[in-house]
């Protein structure tokens, strides 16, 4: 595994964003779900791309 880029990171911020938006609490947990299993520094990029939105308590793996 590797860490995530800055360009993965803005990609995957648009996409919490979009799910805020329109989507659901369980589709953001699948994504955060996937974040963790990807990267090595997938805990912590979930506890920040949670950031971006403020409809939902997340499991962000920490």
């Amino acid at each position: 595994m590797a860490n995530m880029s800055q360009s993965e990171y803005n990609n995957y911020r648009e996409e919490v964003e979009r799910i805020a938006r329109k989507g659901t609490r369980e589709e953001l947990q699948r994504l955060y779900d996937e974040i963790y299993r990807k990267y090595d520094d997938g805990a912590w990029c979930c506890k920040m791309l949670d950031d971006y939105q403020t409809n939902w308590t997340m499991n962000t793996h920490q």
